[in-house]
């Protein structure tokens, strides 16, 4: 753990409540976990039935509410919260609206930011929750009231597997990042097949990217999150956004280090449908159920985009910048129409990045770096919806995993699993720049 990097943010960059959080009794603590719960039921709190007892580790559940959360919102917020603290006993004040209990695990940390305390901003929702918990964790390390060096992020409806800690830990030295394997579970019926559906179409459009070559190919899904404290910190944190606050804080990790894509037992991820955030699993699932088609992105898109990336590589090893519209059109699209490859390299902005990267100096490493960084996970996938214009429509789930394995669909059900294990087989080991 770099104390340097850590103080760095602590001062400058962590959210008030963290320096202001104690515990009582810090004995053992050699893991932390980290839960937002937003308009919660115990009855979807699956995570702590899944900790082993005397596994050492810290849960900080933030119980939070929104300035613009509605009245049903609120009153599952307070009864939620009064149900863990009866069923973890009283608790004790230690700051910032927290309550610290004992349990079998080790600690269970409840910090209230309800309607009736200080609700989050509208705007911020998730991504300000999961910044207080992970900022709160950090603080407690720099304290050494904490003796965890690795943040885990999860969610309330989660059951983690039995290996769940130890996975990170046996890779000796803290990693940079990692990401855990899912599975959505379920009752079989409208539900679960809903679920089945949406998985389906994560793990085609990571295993698009992976076979495309791209350092991006990682899941990002909130609740599978492991990060370092130290990479934690480096990046500053969870972005304070209501969404997507998983997709840009992995963005960025890629960019300074490894992600590494675990394998084994997954995480089990509850059917289930939410209208906490504007869009992701939740509300993805209400629209499906409610009847709208699922749509995936044309296969051939990753076709073009293994084309882009390796004309990146070229173009880095080359001896000179080019310049030319029409060359790096040719270089970075040479399947498309002139007129439609040329347009394209307008939009993306490519070209000045090119010329940056020459500008940086004459090692092709460090070019291509560069154009990495550039060409990152969101212009990743500003790039997929752009080949959608090139006559590349959205095609339904048969179709798609078709084109992606080569062999027809057979059924969502089957197809989940077959590119559960295609992601197991093809998509292990570090990922992100430092593995480009």
């Amino acid at each position: 753990m770099s104390r340097g990097v850590i103080d760095k943010y602590l001062r400058s960059h962590a959210q008030p409540e963290a320096p202001s959080v104690s515990l009582h009794d810090t004995c053992g603590m050699h893991h932390v976990l980290t839960v937002p719960a937003y308009d919660e039921s115990s009855e979807d709190f699956l995570l702590l039935e899944s900790l082993p007892d005397g596994a050492g580790v810290l849960v900080i559940v933030l119980v939070n509410g929104r300035d613009d959360s509605g009245a049903q919102e609120n009153a599952r917020n307070r009864s939620f919260l009064a149900w863990l603290r009866a069923k973890y006993g009283g608790g004790r004040a230690v700051g910032a609206h927290s309550t610290e209990h004992v349990t079998g695990f080790g600690g269970l940390l409840v910090m209230d930011r309800t309607a009736d305390t200080l609700p989050l901003p509208a705007k911020q929702g998730v991504g300000l929750a999961r910044k207080i918990l992970c900022d709160v964790a950090l603080s407690l390390r720099a304290r050494g009231q904490l003796l965890a060096d690795v943040i885990h992020c999860t969610d309330a409806d989660a059951r983690l597997p039995g290996d769940y800690f130890e996975r990170v830990a046996a890779r000796g030295a803290a990693p940079f990042a990692a990401v855990f394997p899912y599975a959505h579970t379920g009752d079989a019926g409208t539900l679960h097949r809903a679920g089945e559906l949406y998985e389906l179409s994560l793990r085609y459009y990571v295993i698009g990217l992976q076979r495309a070559g791209s350092p991006y190919a990682f899941q990002t899904i909130g609740s599978t999150i492991a990060v370092s404290m130290t990479a934690y910190a480096s990046v500053r944190g969870f972005p304070r956004r209501h969404g997507a606050e998983d997709f840009y804080l992995l963005n960025k990790l890629a960019k300074v280090g490894p992600v590494e894509r675990l394998g084994g037992a997954p995480i089990e991820l509850r059917d289930r449908v939410s209208s906490r955030i504007p869009f992701g699993t939740g509300p993805a699932v209400q629209r499906i159920i409610d009847g709208e088609e699922r749509r995936f992105y044309h296969p051939r898109s990753f076709l073009l985009l293994r084309d882009f990336l390796a004309g990146i590589s070229v173009l880095a090893a080359g001896a000179e910048t080019p310049t030319d519209t029409a060359a790096l059109a040719r270089a970075l699209y040479p399947a498309l129409e002139r007129k439609r490859a040329t347009e394209l390299v307008d939009a993306s902005g490519i070209a000045g990045a090119v010329t940056a990267a020459f500008e940086r100096g004459a090692d092709s490493r460090v070019r291509l770096r560069h154009l990495h960084t550039y060409f990152d996970a969101f212009r990743t996938l500003k790039f997929v919806h752009a080949l959608r214009a090139c006559e590349l429509e959205e095609v339904g789930a048969a179709e798609a995993v078709a084109g992606l394995l080569g062999d027809p669909s057979q059924g969502v059900a089957h197809d989940v699993e077959r590119l559960r294990e295609v992601e197991r087989t093809e998509c292990g080991g570090d990922v992100g720049l430092a593995s480009a």
